[in-house]
């Protein structure tokens, strides 16, 4: 589990050390300093900024730009947005680190660099050797810009052939087998992700869980995901009330159901998405697991949730992930999630959850902590931290 984090170079942080973390954590501040980029950040960092991780980030946010004199019309990922102040040529040594302030072997970088494919002339896989200036290959070799991965000292080139990042996924975001940890946005939500991630739960334990979670808004005996009758390739989930004969569409219940429903499974899926993910892309015995673990993001969280019933869905998530060992990072611009936050915090131990507001002033952003004692007094007096 994280304890600290630090950012350098990404998005709008140049520098952003956050000293504490808790199992469950909640980002508040004013728009446009940075809540949801380091949600971005902590994603990034628990997926190992695999390719596929790369490109889903930058495509949800159509940080997009049209391919030059192409005639298929094509869009490739801007990966220039990842970079403060989309700095990224070689020459600016703008690298985007990431990772614990108090464990420096175990960061994550990201650079931009130049590699020279090196010749040969047996049939196997391109090898590729890292040079200083896109100007000093060899005479015979072919030269490609390369986003640099390290991680613990090793590191990966992602390189750019054909005019592409990442050719084979430029279309569309990745989804399937490559199992990335779940992040709840604010503005989409990808259903098939969401029926995915019920796949690797249901008819376990996990599904029990879920069903009893639901009862605190809705009185659910079962769930099921059916095909759907207005799309032949998409699903739907359907559920049946206790006392009801028929099932319904889960949608049918409010927004407040449904976001209950995908926050539970989201901590059931991230328990499971370390057991079952590809996330030997760099391996390195300096990477520790555990500092990344099973990790949950979510965007806006208290989005669809009545205030009457926010400090039920608090407890819900402090439940699960205490129980499941997950640790889950939300924001929120709503002062009664805050109140909600505050009231299952004072039933839990110390430590295990904190309020984290991110200020910015004149292009810096810090990190203030709250723990238990003083959100207990934030709130009791009502002092302004969103």
């Amino acid at each position: 589990m994280l304890s600290t984090f630090e950012i350098r170079n990404f998005r709008t942080f140049s520098h952003l050390p956050i000293q504490r973390f808790g199992r469950v954590n909640l980002i508040v501040g004013r728009n446009c300093v940075g809540k949801t980029a380091l949600l971005e950040a902590l994603w990034l960092y628990a997926a190992r900024m695999r390719p596929g991780a790369l490109h889903q980030l930058l495509w949800e946010r159509q940080e997009l730009v049209a391919e030059v004199d192409s005639e298929s019309q094509d869009f490739e990922v801007d990966v220039r947005a990842l970079f403060h102040g989309r700095t990224y040529l070689p020459e600016s040594q703008n690298q985007i680190t990431l990772g614990p302030i108090d464990s420096p072997e175990s960061r994550i970088g990201l650079r931009l660099s130049y590699v020279e494919r090196e010749l040969s002339s047996e049939p196997a896989p391109p090898t590729y050797v890292e040079i200083r200036d896109e100007g000093t290959g060899s005479p015979e070799g072919e030269v490609f810009p390369a986003l640099v991965v390290s991680v613990g000292g090793q590191e990966q080139y992602l390189v750019r052939r054909y005019e592409s990042w990442f050719r084979s996924l430029r279309r569309f975001p990745m989804r399937g087998p490559e199992s990335l940890p779940p992040f709840l946005r604010a503005e989409t939500v990808d259903e098939d992700m969401i029926g995915h991630w019920w796949d690797s739960v249901s008819l376990r334990e996990s599904e029990a869980r879920v069903v009893a979670y639901l009862n605190v808004l809705a009185p659910v005996e079962r769930i099921n995901l059916i095909g759907s009758p207005r799309r032949r390739s998409s699903r739907v989930f359907m559920v049946r009330l206790r006392g009801e004969k028929n099932p319904q569409p889960l949608k049918s219940l409010g927004d407040g159901v449904e976001r209950m429903f995908r926050t539970a499974v989201a901590i059931e899926y991230a328990r499971r998405s370390i057991e079952t993910s590809q996330l030997d892309l760099l391996p390195t015995p300096a990477f520790s697991r555990e500092l990344a673990g099973n990790i949950l993001l979510v965007d806006e969280v208290e989005s669809g949730i009545h205030y009457t019933a926010i400090a039920k869905y608090w407890e819900m998530i402090f439940a699960l992930a205490h129980e499941l060992d997950v640790q889950v990072f939300a924001t929120t611009h709503s002062w009664d999630c805050v109140l909600g936050f505050q009231h299952a915090v004072a039933q839990t131990e110390p430590n295990e959850g904190f309020l984290i507001r991110l200020e910015k002033k004149d292009d810096k952003c810090r990190a203030v902590v709250f723990n238990r004692e003083e959100l207990s007094i934030v709130t009791r007096e009502n002092i302004e931290v969103r």
